[in-house]
Formats: C-alpha cells, structure tokens, sequence
C-alpha cells in the first residue's frame, strides 16, 4: 500500500496537503462536540420583582426556593446567599403594583437545564417579573469550553519602515 507522499508525483503539492490535513485534525479536536458543550455549565443572571405585599419572613423565603430551584438543576451560587432586595419604585405598574423587592442572584447553571428553571419561576406567584441574563465565561477553562480558538495576530512594534530598510534586510537573509 502506497502512504500519501508515494502516491504524489509532485512533492510541494503533496507537503502542502499533508500540512492541511493536519491543521484540520487540530481544528476538529480543538473544538468540544455538542454533546459535550451541552454537560458545561454557564454563568447566568436572574433578575426578580417580586411583590412589596410579602414580609422580611416571606421574602428571605423567596430566595430561599429560588436558591433551591437552582440546586435542584445542578446549579451553584456565585456570591454570597446574603443578597438583599431592595425596594424600588417602578417606572411603570407591573401587575398593578407601583412597588417591587429587586433582587439579582449570579448563578451557574446547564443551559439545558435552564427551561425547567423558568417554568418553576413562572408558577410562583410572589414574583412579579424576571429575567434571566448569559453572563461572559470569566475563566479561562469557561472561556475554551464555549468559544473556538481564535487566530492570534501578532502587533505591530514601533512605526513605519522605509522600502529601502526592507530592501537591506532582504539582501542581508539572502546572501546568506
């Protein structure tokens, strides 16, 4: 059985595929499958509004079964679970309340996960409204599990260089 260079009856041609065939074995390597990149978990935001109606007691028992909803999905908490709501007036009536508890937890979580989440924030009924933000990976090992590799360019140091300058170099690496 003849190998790929043996079969190839011109040599630069052949060197030049052989090369491409390796960046191509990288790229597809480098470059996690969906299956895998649905098992990362990705950082997120919830904002809530949730009713002035319920007391301090009420409330901490809020984000406590929020806090539970995003265990129950393999979440994890970014910060402290000590995160106040604080009283706002809203711009415009939500559900005919002038008044709302804000309220923002930071949250990893599967985004497969994630319509689950919703479906049992919907069914509460102390929460006027949410939202839920995709934050930016902040690690590195986030950043490579959600991103393909980019090209790195490299700068350009110091100002402009004259033809003749270039010219020179050129002499010099070739007469060697």
């Amino acid at each position: 059985m003849k190998t790929r260079k043996e079969a190839c009856f011109f040599e630069p041609t052949c060197e030049l595929i052989n090369k491409i065939s390796v960046v191509d074995e990288i790229k597809i390597s480098s470059s996690p499958s969906p299956a895998k990149r649905a098992q990362y978990m990705r950082n997120y935001e919830l904002i809530c509004l949730s009713s002035t109606d319920l007391s301090e007691e009420k409330l901490s028992l809020l984000r406590e079964k929020i806090f539970s909803f995003i265990q129950e999905g393999e979440g994890e908490l970014l910060g402290s679970k000590t995160d106040i709501s604080v009283r706002r007036k809203l711009a415009s009536p939500v559900k005919n309340k002038d008044e709302a508890y804000f309220t923002t937890l930071s949250f990893h979580f599967k985004p497969e996960k994630l319509e689950t989440l919703e479906k049992k924030l919907k069914l509460e009924s102390q929460i006027l409204r949410y939202m839920i933000l995709t934050k930016p990976p902040t690690t590195f090992r986030e950043k490579m599990a959600g991103e393909k590799p980019a090209i790195s360019r490299r700068k350009v140091v110091g100002g402009k260089v004259e033809l003749k300058e270039i010219g020179k170099k050129l002499d010099e690496i070739l007469d060697e």
